[in-house]
């Protein structure tokens, strides 16, 4: 079989998944994604302000990443491992004294045995 019969056959069984991750923006409150943390990476702000973590999570609905902001990856980011499960959920923004407003996330590791399943597309989250 070739490579181009086996992507086929693959595509025809539902059996593709994409390597590329889906931005998904945390920015309205309660807005949350729950999967198992598969990288950290350093992005530099466009801005020129200092640099951030962007997130890469497999979750039920594939590879999706989000960045929490550089206040909270200095706060939590350092208590993150690769390969644990997490919810992130977005909070709201708080104004500091200073007049610098930071993003408030929660942030909870799931410590129950991994159990993978099958989630069917009604059951997955719309983001």
């Amino acid at each position: 079989m070739t490579y181009k019969e086996l992507f086929e056959q693959a595509k025809k069984a539902g059996a593709l998944v994409s390597c590329e991750p889906v931005f998904v923006k945390l920015d309205k409150p309660g807005d949350f994604l729950i999967g198992k943390l598969v990288s950290i990476d350093a992005v530099e702000s466009v801005q020129g302000t200092g640099s951030f973590n962007m997130y890469i999570f497999q979750t039920d609905a594939g590879l999706m990443k989000t960045k929490t902001g550089a206040a909270t990856d200095h706060m939590a980011g350092r208590y993150l491992h690769i390969g644990h499960i997490y919810r992130m959920e977005f909070l709201g923004q708080k104004e500091l004294p200073s007049g610098v407003s930071v993003n408030k996330f929660r942030i909870e590791e799931i410590t129950l045995p991994e159990q993978p399943s099958k989630v069917t597309e009604t059951e997955a989250p719309a983001f």
